[in-house]
């Protein structure tokens, strides 16, 4: 019920001007041809080489998905990730800005030549920050990426340190690939510990 609650919250944006200071970002790939997309699901498919389950071509069943597979990964982890979902739509805010600068915590490595970086959310704990305009050239399914990053994040720096959103972004490609469905558990540690998690 709660993951339902979030899209009829996420219909009702609310406005803003800028004037925010840097936090913890959450960028998308803006490319001359082809959509726009989220980097965790490109780094996902180019960098992971994993392929993206189709129990989330659903965005009503999304979350739930996310977290039922979180579970499997890591149960302790899955009810922090569900302590920060049950807020996420009063920590939303949505600006009326398309430029929101950069948050230097991707260290992105390779990018197709047509597509630059571009920061989409800004994560100032617990305020979620997002490029209305930005945000608005995503699909339902690629927004949906974008906030569970958000909140994988808000779960993971709960009980930890960050430097930067790669172990978030890894974990994002987790939840979302066809393969964590076939991993033994010893895999899934083996891709946990590979990224830092």
């Amino acid at each position: 019920m709660k993951f339902l609650l979030l899209l009829a919250t996420l219909s009702f944006i609310t406005n803003s001007s800028a004037g925010f200071k840097k936090g913890n970002g959450g960028n998308i790939l803006k490319c001359n041809t082809g959509p726009n997309v989220v980097l965790d699901y490109y780094e996902m498919i180019e960098y992971h080489k994993l392929n993206f389950s189709s129990e989330f071509n659903n965005p009503q069943l999304f979350f739930e998905n996310a977290a039922n597979r979180l579970v499997k990964i890591d149960e302790q982890f899955a009810k922090q990730f569900d302590l920060e979902f049950t807020d996420l739509g009063n920590r939303l805010k949505f600006i009326d800005v398309a430029e929101m600068g950069k948050v230097d915590d991707a260290y992105v490595t390779l990018l197709p030549s047509d597509c630059e970086l571009k920061q989409t959310a800004i994560l100032l704990y617990p305020r979620i920050l997002l490029s209305k305009p930005t945000f608005q050239t995503l699909n339902p399914i690629q927004k949906n990426i974008l906030l569970l990053h958000e909140v994988i994040y808000s779960a993971m720096i709960s009980n930890r340190k960050l430097d930067d959103s790669r172990p978030v972004r890894a974990l994002v490609a987790l939840v979302l690939s066809q393969e964590l469905n076939s991993m033994s558990m010893t895999e899934i540690k083996s891709f946990l510990q590979k990224n830092n998690l």
